[in-house]
Formats: C-alpha cells, sequence, structure tokens
C-alpha cells in the first residue's frame, strides 16, 4: 500500500499490508505514524518496494497474500 494520508495506513494496516508513506503527498508528516517506511520523493519507492514485497504478510482470514501489485 502506498498513500499520503493517515487513512491510507490504517487501510493498509487492515489489510494486513506493509504501507509506504509518500510524504511528497498532501498530508503531514505526522499521518506517517504506523507506515512500515516513509518515501521523501517517488523515487525512493525503487528502493523500498523489493523489500517490502519479499517479506511475508498475513491478511484478510489470516492466510498468506501473493506478491501481486494490482
Amino acid at each position: 500500500m502506498i498513500g499520503d494520508h493517515r487513512n491510507d495506513v490504517i487501510a493498509g494496516a487492515g489489510a494486513g499490508l506493509p504501507c509506504i508513506f509518500a510524504a511528497w503527498g498532501y498530508g503531514t508528516p505526522a499521518m506517517a505514524e504506523g507506515a512500515t517506511a516513509v518515501a521523501a520523493r517517488p523515487e525512493e519507492l525503487a528502493e523500498l518496494l523489493p523489500a517490502l514485497l519479499a517479506r511475508p504478510r498475513t491478511g484478510l482470514g489470516g492466510a498468506a497474500l501473493g506478491h501481486r501489485l494490482a
């Protein structure tokens, strides 16, 4: 999950997904609390995404989620 608002961070956590807070968006830095990582610029996603996608995750019903981007 990538988002720039506290609601995005909460939604990612609720879905069992790691969340990258997009600090270049309209949210304040305080809204990043609880995010797995913070990206200051879009270019940083190239470094952050592979590590996050490689981590095992659980979500809905406790089932392991795939490593797909939809």
